[in-house]
């Protein structure tokens, strides 16, 4: 009996030692697992910043994104329209210059058709022509061609064989006549570096002024073209 209570109170012993290690084990076990819990809450708040935080980053980049073509968009507006408005700038220069030159042109040949008609009085003077105070009226009243018309009577053989005469053995004649196609000649010159061909042709050559200028090289075809052969070197 001795034997069978001290057997009796050594199984109870070891069954109170395991029931205190499996309690112990079940405190740890617990423990860890509310520690488990614990950390996978604060993961879970962890994914949940970052996951804020990405999709606030997304947000925001898709923002930038769009008001940089935006910007973009702006700026290539801005660039077209000023390309535009220099072309338009270019073309209303382009318009004002010929504007300009033509505009020069016509006064240069209008001072050019004064000095014409002024030579033109000393020419009928020395070629001793009928003037008429009727035509000093019309001058007087702005018929400044009237002196050209009667130049324009001379183009029958004996008045340019005149015209010829005279240019070689009169040296004021000469000058006037010199005068009068060196201005003439300028006057094509300059139409031609500025693109006036057509007024000249047009207006100046068609008119009395420049009828006289046929006339005139028409006489002196012959001493014009000795004079240039006059100037040509001799052969070495």
């Amino acid at each position: 009996l001795e034997d069978l209570t001290r057997t009796f109170n050594e199984a109870l012993s070891g069954i109170n030692t395991v029931g205190e290690n499996v309690t112990q084990r079940a405190d740890e076990a617990a423990e860890a697992s509310g520690r488990a819990i614990t950390n996978m809450d604060a993961w879970g708040k962890s994914i949940k910043r970052g996951t804020d935080d990405l999709t606030t980053a997304s947000s925001k980049l898709a923002d930038d994104a769009k008001e940089a073509a935006n910007s973009v968009k702006r700026q290539t507006d801005s660039l077209s329209k000023t390309s535009q408005q220099a072309s338009e700038i270019t073309d209303a220069l382009k318009e004002l210059a010929q504007k300009s030159g033509h505009e020069d042109f016509l006064r240069r040949m209008s001072l050019v058709s004064e000095g014409l008609e002024s030579i033109a009085i000393d020419i009928n003077r020395i070629m001793e022509t009928r003037i008429t105070e009727d035509d000093w009226k019309r001058y007087n009243r702005g018929d400044n061609s009237v002196f050209l018309r009667k130049i324009l009577g001379m183009r029958n053989k004996a008045k340019l064989a005149k015209i010829n005469q005279l240019y070689r053995s009169d040296s004021d004649f000469r000058e006037y006549v010199i005068r009068y196609l060196g201005q003439f000649d300028e006057l094509i010159a300059s139409a031609r570096r500025s693109g006036q061909e057509g007024v000249l042709g047009a207006s100046f050559m068609t008119s009395d002024a420049g009828k006289v200028y046929m006339v005139l090289q028409s006489a002196l075809a012959r001493e014009i073209g000795g004079e240039a052969k006059d100037e040509e070197p001799d052969p070495a």
